[in-house]
């Protein structure tokens, strides 16, 4: 499932979200840049503009039930992954085919019925000879419409309609501008025809639908066109951990900087890195230095972050989740070796491409095919506040920002929901959601289902902040 760490509930400049589609802008890599965004070599990634006439044919219901039959959130054995062919028909008619094509499902609570349906896949493509369109290319990702309905998701409000695909992939492109460290992605629009015996209605409306999608470039394809390899992926930290956090590993500044506003951003709350051995959001994050965030290492031995997965940040969902600029100086204060020049420099990334990025928004949605006027107001606005911010604001200009002094948590022991009253704390619920979706402990790691507690406005420290994806703050009872 999905990590959050949800931020304070400010009412001050809070930050933003959105995706689009379209593929990537190509700068080649130069030594005046720490990590330009290079091109990639491979046609269906390198190409403009929206991919059309593009056709699946799999047994999606089949496969979407045996992946949510499987125990604790595992993956599907490979021997059990079904396969299908993938048709691309370019404008003139012309059709490129490829058969034995295996699909998985991707993801963490995406995966759930309750959260995508139709959730994210990814698809590997048989040893051959390069041909159009992918090229050698044998993984890439697609995502998805995740389903058929205007209503957001429980817990993480997501879109669940095509609205979705078109506003995640045009924050790929976005970055690209930045030369933030991430994945490519490229707009389609993909025919997907279910070969199950019998078609899920849960899934697929009818045998055969048509949605907006895009392929999505896997991470050790990216790795590889930055020069270099996955160190560790996102998620619990392994044994022996070859990533502990950026500071021993030497993160270049500038790079945790972008990383962080791109987050900012997007006002993405699904995301955590571990800056230093002394990161007083570590506790919170036990047995895990990266979540959402890839750690790479390229040939020189140099190490980067790379930042990626927005379905549910603001710019995808339409929800704001609270004030993220706060929460982005928190983070980026946490690395000791980031200083106001890196940040300067990070933030005239932005201000450099500032009219090529409005330029994207406007295209990606006109371009898309998918009405979504709500969608577009939505993200220019974040957009607009997000550059009053770092043009104008004061905020990130006095960085780092001075120590407070700590304050007395209140007691934040691990207990039951059913315990919180007798401890003290009550539900602060700003978002809406029911009971019902309260939920006492994470599966996955057993902590609280909880995102801040917070003590007179001040964030409680240590095991108190857990980042296992929490949905509202606990708050003392006065």
């Amino acid at each position: 499932m999905h990590m959050i760490n949800s931020g304070s509930a400010k009412n001050s400049n809070r930050l933003f979200a959105l995706t689009g589609l379209i593929s990537a802008l190509i700068v080649p890599i130069s030594a005046a840049s720490f990590a330009a965004s290079p091109p990639s070599p491979y046609p269906i990634l390198s190409e403009q503009g929206i991919l059309k006439g593009v056709t699946i044919e799999a047994p999606f219901s089949d496969l979407f039930k045996m992946t949510r039959a499987m125990p604790d959130g595992k993956d599907l054995p490979k021997d059990k992954l079904p396969k299908g062919k993938i048709t691309f028909q370019d404008a003139s008619g012309k059709t490129t085919t490829y058969e034995n094509v295996t699909l998985s499902v991707r993801g963490n609570s995406s995966k759930r019925l309750d959260q995508c349906p139709f959730a994210k896949l990814t698809l590997r493509f048989p040893k051959g000879d390069a041909m159009p369109v992918m090229g050698e290319l044998r993984k890439i990702k697609i995502g998805t419409h995740c389903g058929e309905t205007d209503e957001p998701g429980p817990e993480w409000f997501r879109t669940r309609n095509q609205k979705s695909p078109v506003r995640e992939a045009l924050i790929y492109k976005i970055l690209t501008r930045t030369d933030t460290v991430s994945l490519l992605a490229r707009p389609a629009v993909i025919t997907y025809t279910d070969t199950s015996a019998t078609v899920d209605a849960q899934v697929l409306p009818a045998r055969t639908i048509t949605r907006a999608a895009f392929f999505l470039e896997d991470d050790e394809t990216a790795a590889e066109r930055y020069g270099g390899k996955i160190l560790q992926e996102a998620g619990p930290r392994p044994p022996n951990a070859p990533f502990m956090n950026a500071r021993d590993s030497k993160i270049a500044p500038r790079n945790i900087a972008l990383s962080v506003l791109a987050e900012a951003l997007t006002e993405n709350v699904d995301w955590y890195i571990q800056m230093s051995a002394s990161d007083p959001e570590a506790g919170g994050w036990h047995g895990y230095s990266n979540w959402n965030v890839n750690i790479m290492q390229t040939k020189d031995g140099k190490v980067w972050s790379m930042v990626y997965d927005w379905d549910i940040s603001a710019w995808v969902t339409n929800h704001s989740f609270g004030a993220r600029f706060e929460d982005a100086i928190a983070r980026m204060a946490a690395y000791p070796d980031l200083k106001q020049d890196d940040l300067d420099k990070a933030i005239q990334q932005y201000i450099s491409a500032k009219t090529q990025i409005y330029k994207d928004v406007d295209e990606a949605f006109a371009q898309s095919g998918v009405v979504d006027s709500e969608g577009k107001t939505f993200i220019t606005q974040r957009l607009d506040s997000f550059y009053k911010t770092v043009e104008d604001g004061p905020v990130l200009r006095s960085f780092p920002p001075p120590k407070q002094p700590p304050s007395q948590p209140p007691y934040c022991g691990d207990f039951e929901q059913a315990d919180w009253p007798a401890k003290g704390l009550k539900v602060v619920n700003p978002r809406g959601f029911k009971p019902s979706e309260y939920r006492a402990r994470d599966s996955v790691s057993g902590a609280l289902f909880a995102g801040i507690y917070q003590w007179g406005g001040q964030r409680c420290g240590g095991s108190c902040t857990i980042g296992r994806a929490g949905p509202v703050c606990y708050l003392p009872v006065n």
